[in-house]
């Protein structure tokens, strides 16, 4: 019909770890025909260059974005939902709102957890999600001795409540793309740390907004973790 194609692209091959060859081929086939391709991530884009081969002129970044005023809220709401969540004011509470599948990694961010309820137990993880991996993570929470720290809510519709509610927000995927619930948690007003991968180094500034840590290092998720724990000053300077 004479007009213009644009294609979004919000990850890469190596998200789904799966053929990544034959998607490629695909990628570069489908360039040709298409005008221009906008990434939600410059690490996307830098992928589609280098990797796929895709003309530069022909990849735009568009990044993800949300309705910033959507994550405000006051003391009283933040009270009141802690409350409803059986979390106790003093409590410091780490989050994570996912899918439940193996991509995201909750196997260690658990893991990492218990490091950290070891070293005090006025702490408590909430993870807001559903996923084909529930049972076997709230399994796991049980073997690891910390299921009474850990809070599993399932799928919800009301996350900027959820995000109200937290302290920090953890993120311990092993891909990723632009992830919006980052931008959703630091609208929140929540210190991130998050794994570096893909576009989570391009919204948080390590050593100010929160910490990266290298994808599946348990121990430096949990020292990022400590940190936070031992100096908890830089849940208001973060």
């Amino acid at each position: 019909a004479g007009v213009y194609i644009v294609h979004t692209q919000h990850t890469t091959a190596t998200y789904y770890n799966y053929h990544v060859k034959r998607w490629i081929i695909l990628e570069r086939i489908l360039a040709y025909f298409t005008n221009f391709i906008t990434t939600v991530a410059r690490s996307v884009a830098d992928y589609m260059v280098k990797e796929e081969k895709i003309d530069p002129c022909k990849v735009k970044v568009i990044y993800n974005c949300i309705d910033f005023e959507a994550f405000s809220y006051t003391s009283a709401q933040r009270s009141r939902i802690r409350q409803d969540l059986g979390l106790r004011q003093s409590e410091l509470v780490f989050g994570n709102v996912a899918r439940l599948t193996k991509n995201k990694n909750h196997v260690m961010l658990l893991r990492a957890f218990k490091q950290i309820v070891l070293i005090d137990k006025s702490v408590r993880l909430v993870i807001a999600g559903d996923g084909v991996l529930k049972e076997e993570l709230i399994s796991l929470a049980k073997q690891l001795g910390i299921e009474e720290y850990v809070l599993f809510l399932g799928y919800r519709r009301d996350v900027a409540l959820i995000l109200s509610a937290l302290d920090v927000f953890v993120l311990s995927s092993l891909r990723e793309g632009f992830p919006i619930v980052l931008l959703e948690a630091m609208a929140s007003g929540l210190p991130v740390i998050a794994t570096d991968v893909d576009g989570n180094s391009e919204l948080v500034v390590a050593g100010k907004t929160g910490f990266l840590t290298p994808a599946g290092n348990e121990d430096a998720l949990a020292d990022a973790m400590k940190k936070i724990v031992m100096e908890k000053q830089l849940l208001s300077q973060m």
